[in-house]
């Protein structure tokens, strides 16, 4: 097993980029071919952002940490916060025709992810 290494990272959206670099660096090393590098940047930037906007709620005064494992053919992101907690279980799965046709932005990163 790799150790794992980790960033802190202040919660403000302009470290979200730094976070997705960390992730793709370390995940080139693995190696990973590009688009799967590329989805591992979504999920780092849809996770932090709802860290940042939901369990922080926009504040920029508290921090979350980024730690990366990898091991054979399993690669692990972990992002701990002391923001609120959120159960993703009791999110609904979204209908996408109704989605579509309200032209809704946003909202699906739980999805993404």
């Amino acid at each position: 097993m790799t150790d794992p290494r980790a960033i802190k990272l202040d919660a403000n959206l302009d470290h979200v980029v730094l976070a997705r670099d960390f992730v793709a660096e370390i995940a080139a090393q693995v190696p990973m071919d590009r688009q799967q590098i590329h989805d591992l940047e979504l999920v780092v930037t849809e996770a932090l952002t709802n860290v940042i906007e939901h369990a922080y709620g926009g504040r920029e005064d508290s921090q979350m940490e980024l730690a990366v494992t990898h091991e054979d053919d399993q690669f692990t992101i972990l992002i701990s916060h002391d923001g609120l907690a959120f159960d993703p279980e009791t999110v609904p799965d979204p209908v996408m025709q109704e989605y579509l046709a309200q032209r809704r932005v946003g909202g699906l990163g739980l999805f993404l992810m």
